[in-house]
């Protein structure tokens, strides 16, 4: 999951920056496993809490469904690969 903006600061803060160099950095070193994958979490104001640091329910909602589908994916890719060895023994 990649790092969440924090609205409660300036959106020119160095916590920001280092908040976007973090998820590029670590969507970089992570493309070399083909087990992963980053969810993005949206930085869209509306999905986070009056103050700004957390996510409110829509955007809770928005990141459960994310990781539900990822880790659907990867269940479907994992039962893909089984059947293809199966196919073969």
């Amino acid at each position: 999951m990649s790092a969440p903006y924090r609205h409660d600061l300036d959106s020119n803060s160095c916590v920001n920056k280092e908040v976007a160099v973090f998820s590029r950095m670590l969507k970089k070193h992570l493309k070399a496993f083909d087990n992963t994958q980053i969810i993005e979490i949206d930085p869209h104001r509306e999905l986070y809490t009056h103050h700004g640091l957390h996510m409110n329910q829509k955007g809770k909602e928005q990141m459960t469904k994310k990781i539900v589908l990822v880790v659907k994916s990867f269940l479907h890719k994992k039962k893909s690969n089984y059947n293809a060895r199966k196919h073969f023994h």
